[in-house]
């Protein structure tokens, strides 16, 4: 006597199949997921590289600015103090022109009205400066020295101020 069990396991093997395909799949899509994240995190290094270069450089632009700027402040300080000298010659000598016309002091007068002719003349040398900055900016002219007399100069800022 045999007895003999027959079982179709067809529909079995076909679910193992189809298992194995799903983990195979899940296998690929994992192994994907990483790769993709590998080339994520190389861009986000790449970016975040090339964020600190041009945070670099802002700051960069920004220290420039700055100096810029106080360099600007200081150049307009220096431009006011140098119009000012000469103007407040020129008016404090058309002030005392005034005060010899009254006693007709003639010497005085021309003496005065020179005074002011040669800070007009500075004055329009100071301008001629201030426009030739661009071409100092551009390397176009070079920083010329000479010699001064310091007994003339003082005498000059003398004559100028002793009134």
């Amino acid at each position: 006597m045999i007895f003999v069990f027959i079982q179709d396991i067809t529909v079995r093997r076909q679910q193992e199949a189809a298992i194995l395909q799903q983990r195979q799949a899940l296998a690929d899509l994992s192994q994907s997921l990483r790769d993709l994240n590998e080339v994520l995190e190389k861009r986000v290094a790449e970016r975040t590289i090339e964020l600190e270069h041009a945070k670099a450089g802002l700051e960069a632009a920004l220290q420039k600015e700055k100096e810029l700027g106080e360099l600007k402040s200081g150049f307009v300080t220096m431009a006011s103090h140098e119009f000012r000298t000469p103007l407040s010659g020129i008016l404090s000598s058309s002030g005392l022109i005034e005060r010899y016309l009254e006693r007709d002091d003639k010497i005085n007068i021309r003496k005065h009205v020179e005074l002011i002719k040669k800070a007009v003349n500075h004055l329009n040398h100071i301008l001629a400066e201030f426009l030739s900055l661009g071409h100092l900016e551009d390397g176009r002219v070079q920083a010329r020295y000479e010699s001064v007399d310091l007994n003339i100069c003082v005498s000059e800022v003398y004559e100028q101020l002793k009134d």
